[in-house]
């Protein structure tokens, strides 16, 4: 898991340092879709990283109640229960990067 995490954090700042170039390898891989359809897709919500801010965490936890009413959980759940912050603290300890955005010039 914490291999993943390194990983999802390297990605996520390719993107954000060279979209161009990704979005090239991203559109060479899937071979389907080209590079400036793939450039458009990721300039469209440019907020790349594997930091877990605390405004994510409530977005998220506001769909609990959302989620009982309509019988995916049984009971009111918790933010520890959804969200395990150990390993990408320790792999992303600083701030985040959600406002960074990409630079796409």
């Amino acid at each position: 898991m914490e291999r993943f995490l390194v990983l999802h954090e390297e990605a996520t700042a390719f993107i954000r340092q060279e979209p161009r170039r990704a979005a090239r390898m991203i559109a060479d891989f899937v071979s389907v879709i080209d590079e400036q359809f793939v450039l458009d897709t990721l300039a469209i919500s440019p907020k790349y990283c594997a930091g877990l801010t605390s405004d994510y965490i409530a977005s998220t936890m506001k769909f609990v109640p959302a989620l009982r009413k309509l019988g995916y959980i049984q009971q009111d759940i918790d933010e520890d229960r959804v969200f395990s912050r150990e390993l990408i603290d320790m792999v992303h300890p600083g701030k985040d990067h959600y406002n960074e955005g990409i630079t796409v010039s």
